[in-house]
């Protein structure tokens, strides 16, 4: 049952989604400016450890850049120069030492501006990605852009709008207050079994005035039938600037599960 859901996450964002090469001609080269949201859904082979970031490369103006992201979590806003087949690359060192950029994933990413993209680690390993745009003329101010990566339908009320997300997409909420700092309610709900509503959150968020924030919805890699959601407020755009990341750490020893796992095991 986990994999074939999975297999409906995946396949629905493959749909628009196509691995591209940044070999051969080099066609206009434009300005963006990125956010990476990753998801892992790929168990590892000992309860011992679980994924907690990835590290990836990419080529801008020519060079290699990397950056980290970690597991539900937006990372910092990267930069990059080049043609919008954008691709994540790994180097490959054949026999002679010649060193080769192949890419591993990548997606369209439209014209030039700020965009997030969507990282899924799928459980045999295999990377997918999606676009959403971000920049400021398709994302006005006080509002919040709810992103939809389940595959349930998810009903949301925010300030006083109530609308429904269908899987794999995006709706904007407009709100206000009349302070600097005000409140807003929030609820996140999905349709659970025969169809009663299963509330995901149900609390009030605080805004500023001007601020602009993102809601992911996704699927609890640890129980795929549970939805769970991460809340970020994007910072002011950033001046553009080519920077490279120092490695995050990708694994990581899970001490609960591992203290359960001896304890099975009589150790």
């Amino acid at each position: 049952m986990k994999t074939i859901l999975l297999q409906l996450i995946v396949g629905s964002i493959l749909i628009g989604s196509n691995l591209y090469s940044q070999v051969g001609a080099i066609p206009e080269q434009e300005l963006y400016n990125l956010s990476l949201f990753f998801i892992n859904y790929q168990e590892t082979d000992s309860p011992r450890t679980k994924t907690t970031g990835i590290n990836l490369k990419y080529i801008s103006k020519g060079e290699v850049r990397r950056i980290g992201a970690r597991v539900g979590s937006l990372t910092r806003e990267f930069s990059y120069t080049g043609q919008r087949n954008f691709s994540f690359v790994e180097e490959v060192i054949n026999e002679e030492g010649v060193v080769t950029h192949v890419p591993i994933v990548g997606a369209d990413l439209g014209a030039k501006g700020r965009k997030v993209v969507l990282l899924i680690r799928d459980p045999s390993g295999r990377l997918v990605s999606r676009i959403f745009d971000i920049s400021a003329s398709k994302f006005s101010e006080n509002s919040v852009r709810c992103i939809n990566l389940a595959r349930k339908q998810i009903r949301a009320k925010i300030g006083s709008r109530i609308r429904d997300l269908s899987p794999m997409s995006a709706r904007d909420f407009e709100v206000s207050g009349d302070t600097r700092k005000f409140l807003v309610p929030l609820i996140l709900a999905t349709a659970g079994q025969g169809d009663k509503a299963v509330i995901i959150e149900k609390s009030r968020i605080s805004m500023k005035q001007g601020e602009r924030s993102l809601v992911f919805l996704y699927h609890d890699p640890r129980d795929l039938n549970k939805v769970r959601y991460k809340r970020v407020t994007l910072s002011d755009e950033l001046a553009f600037e080519d920077e490279t990341d120092d490695e995050v750490q990708e694994t990581e020893v899970n001490d609960d599960a591992a203290r359960q796992a001896e304890k099975e095991a009589g150790l």
